[in-house]
Order: structure tokens, then sequence, then C-alpha cells
């Protein structure tokens, strides 16, 4: 090849590399101009800007993905689900697509075609088998359907994958809660009350986890309790046995009630059942299934570690008792260790 034509061949592939990425560049502000305009609820501006994108390159991953979102938000289902369509025909396994299978999932749900949206969940976690938001949302229509076990196994699993996802552990303590499962209930409840102390969902969640932690004991006479016992015997073959953990609350519970309970503040009693609890999990090594495995090491470690007291106190939080107030306010170090020590954990 002559200097000449290697010249001019090499001035081409310039050319065209930098023709290349200014094309990028304009989508990709397209984009990020129709995303400020869709987060400021310019609902119309936003599809304009990613048509504009799609224009210049109708495959586009990411102006497919925000139209679709942007769309599913107006409740124009129709071209939501086309956006969603073409953006996995084209695309195959790129890891954006997972957004995308959640918007397409939401949307066949929203119109009510719940049994489609279980399919597109199922080819997305497929596909993307540590996607937090697949499981979660699966987990969803899975309730919707009636499959309760089976929802629960997926907000497990959301929760595993993201210990931060607050929605995963409040949903999964309700359903545990509604499948008897007390403990675990409780134990999921405790992990959303850390990561969402404040708020609506809070204060359902605190009511509903007080209640589970009170057991079973009631005043029957002046000098009389009764207690149900489920059963004094664990069950090792069982998977999330913990049938030991909840005699011990409610004995705990009996104690507070009758004459011999210590002379402490309802705060305090809090506190000491808690530690009682978290003691329990210290053969958490023999035990098996998910709360045993993957909820029990966590705050057997934050008890050892001395954090009881700033749980107890989180948990109690959205009370907006004026003692929980108090020792928040004055407490607010105990707090910011526990929260410390909390984001450096490695969960199992």
């Amino acid at each position: 090849m002559n200097k000449l034509l290697l010249t001019f061949f090499i001035s081409f592939l310039a050319f065209s590399f930098q023709a290349q990425n200014t094309t990028e560049d304009k989508i990709t502000t397209l984009v990020n101009e129709g995303i400020e305009l869709h987060d400021a609820s310019d609902y119309k501006g936003a599809i304009k800007k990613y048509q504009a994108a799609l224009a210049i390159d109708s495959k586009n991953l990411l102006a497919l993905a925000e139209i679709a979102l942007t769309y599913h938000i107006i409740q124009d289902y129709d071209d939501c689900i086309d956006a969603c369509k073409k953006a996995i025909k084209h695309h195959k396994k790129n890891k954006q697509l997972v957004t995308v299978y959640v918007t397409y999932g939401n949307t066949l749900d929203m119109i009510g075609n719940t049994k489609k949206a279980k399919k597109i969940y199922k080819q997305g976690i497929k596909k993307f088998p540590n996607a937090t938001m697949l499981y979660f949302n699966y987990g969803v229509t899975l309730a919707k359907l009636g499959d309760t076990e089976e929802s629960l196994e997926c907000f497990q699993r959301s929760s595993q994958l993201n210990p931060n996802h607050a929605s995963s552990h409040y949903v999964q303590s309700l359903i545990a809660s509604d499948l008897r499962m007390r403990v675990p209930a409780i134990l999921a409840g405790w992990r959303f009350l850390i990561l969402e102390p404040t708020g609506e969902r809070a204060k359902i969640m605190q009511a509903g986890i007080s209640n589970l932690m009170k057991g079973s004991a009631k005043k029957t006479g002046d000098n009389q309790i009764s207690i149900t016992l489920n059963s004094l015997t664990a069950d090792t073959k069982k998977e999330n046995d913990f049938s030991m953990v909840e005699m011990i609350i409610d004995l705990s519970g009996a104690v507070d009630l009758g004459e011999d309970a210590p002379d402490v503040s309802d705060e305090e009693k809090f506190v000491l059942t808690i530690e009682k609890i978290c003691r329990m999990f210290s053969d958490h090594e023999s035990k098996k299934g998910f709360y045993w495995e993957h909820f029990a090491p966590y705050f057997k470690e934050l008890n050892e570690a001395g954090h009881s007291e700033a749980l107890a106190y989180l948990i109690q939080l959205s009370t907006n008792e004026k003692t929980i107030q108090e020792w928040m306010e004055k407490n607010g170090d105990k707090v910011d260790d526990f929260y410390k020590w909390s984001d450096n954990y490695q969960w199992k």
C-alpha cells in the first residue's frame, strides 16, 4: 500500500470513529435531557427527547429503556410493551435489560395480564439471576396470584442480593407473619426498621412486630397467667425451626406479667427481650433454613458487638414516644456506631 493510500485510509478511519463518537454523544445527551424532564414530571417532553434519540438509532437500548419507563408512568401501556419487546429483541443479554424486564413485567401486571408478567420475570431471572428488582417484582406478582410461599422465596432472594432493600424486608415480614412464621417475621421486620425506622410503613411494621414479640402469655386472673407453648422440642431436621426461640419469647412475656417482673421501664424490658432473642442465635451454624443462615448470624453478631440497645430504640422510633425520642437525642453516638457496624457487616 503506497503512502498516499495509507494516509487516506487512516484519515478515513479517524473520521469514521469521530463521527461515531459524535453520534453516540448526541444520543446520550438527548437521553440525559429526557431523564431530567422525566424526573421533573414533564413526561411529554421526556418522550420527545427519547424519540429524537431513537430517530438517530432506533435500537439504542438506553433510549428504549427510558422511553418504556416513561410510557409506563403515563399509562401508555401498548407503547411501553412495544419498546420493551424491541429492546429485548435487539440486545439479548445486555445487563441494562434488567430494568426493561422490570418495566415489562410491571406493565403486564398493571393491565391484568399477570400470568404473562410471571413468564417475563422468569425469563429475566434466567438471564440475570442476581437482579434484586426482578426477584422483588416477581414476588409481588406471585403474591397477587396467591402463590404465597413461592413469593416469600422471591423476597428472601431479593433481600439476600441486596440487604439494604427495605421493601424486600417489609413485604417479607408481612408474608411470614401471615404464614405464622413468627420469628422470621420478627427478624425481617427488625431489618426493615433498621433501614426505614420512620414513616407510615415503619409505624405499621413496629405495631406488628411488637405484637409478635409479646408472645402468648396472658393474665387470666389476679395471680394467674396462661401461656401457650407450641413446642418444647426443636425439630433439627426442619428448615427455619425457631420453636425454642418462640418459647423464650413466650416465657419472657409471662415473666413481664408476673409479680416478679424486673423493676425496669418498658423500654428497658424491650432491650432485655431483644438481647435474650439474639443470644438464642448462638448455635445458628447447626440450624437449617434461610432465616437461620442469613438473618440469625447478623443479629447474633449485632448483640455481641453491643448494639442491641440501639436496635431496640430504632425499632420503636416510629411510635414518637417521648422517652424514645429523648434516648435517641442523648445517644446519637450509639446509633451512629451501630450503623457503622451494620454497614460494614459481611452478610452470609
